[in-house]
């Protein structure tokens, strides 16, 4: 199986979970807290998730393993897929139609193919580390600001992490809103790290992501040519710098001392 065959793959399993999504926005019946008021599951997580985990058991072989957000999975063999069925749940359960579906692969541990759907818009966001990345059918060849006061940068706070990883995301959110052109903070990390692979944002943070939050993202970023910072918070939980180039991390690195414990991918 070669990388355009694994590109497609993702990119299929995105759409199939987004299919499910879509049959059940503005129709959700079943929300539920799982570790706090802002960690929410829907049916429409648990549906989408087994419509992937079906996709992928049939067109992969033994060299492959699932992990997903609901279901879980043990990461063994070469290559590791991680799938978010529903990333931007809360958003999905109050109906704000900022959500996506995640579908990345590592190999050997290697960021390598990414697929990111956005189901109310229609907008595939794929690709792979090893020959580039698309929206749809269009090649994606971003440009970014070089400096703080032109960048439109992206924060997801951490609700769940440890006091350091906090403190670093409110420093970032009150030295952007006074420098930074415009920060955003949109509910769904996966389209967060897709967006600026796409040029959309030029920064994005999220001290505490889970490997299926992030796994398709980097990949795209790394695909067109960005810059990923990661800092492993625990077993489980990972920070991660996302920027369109080299300068913003140095200049942000500068004002926020938690970011130079990140190392380059």
């Amino acid at each position: 199986m070669d990388i355009g065959e694994m590109m497609s793959i993702a990119s299929e399993a995105a759409y199939l979970a987004g299919e499910v999504l879509q049959s059940k926005y503005l129709h959700v019946k079943d929300i539920r807290e799982k570790t706090d008021i802002t960690d929410l599951v829907t049916e429409a997580d648990k549906e989408a998730e087994k419509v992937v985990r079906a996709y992928l058991e049939g067109v992969l072989d033994d060299k492959h393993s699932i992990v997903g957000e609901e279901g879980g999975g043990s990461a063994t063999g070469r290559y590791v897929w991680y799938v978010d069925p529903l990333d931007g749940t809360a958003n999905f359960a109050k109906g704000v139609p900022i959500f996506s579906v995640s579908v990345g692969m590592l190999d050997e541990g290697r960021f390598s193919v990414g697929a990111i759907y956005h189901p109310t818009e229609d907008v595939l966001y794929w690709g792979s580390v090893e020959v580039g990345a698309w929206i749809n059918g269009r090649k994606l060849v971003p440009r970014y600001e070089a400096e703080i006061r032109g960048a439109y940068v992206g924060l997801g706070f951490p609700r769940r992490c440890t006091e350091g990883a906090k403190d670093a995301a409110l420093i970032f959110q009150e030295y952007s809103v006074l420098h930074a052109r415009k920060l955003r903070s949109i509910g769904s990390a996966a389209l967060g790290l897709a967006w600026v692979a796409a040029g959309f944002l030029d920064v994005y943070f999220q001290p505490c992501l889970s490997m299926w939050d992030m796994a398709a993202g980097v990949a795209l970023v790394l695909a067109v040519g960005g810059s990923v910072y990661i800092h492993k918070v625990d077993d489980t939980t990972y920070g991660v710098w996302a920027s369109g180039n080299n300068d913003l991390y140095t200049a942000y690195a500068e004002i926020i001392p938690y970011l130079k414990e990140y190392v380059k991918v």
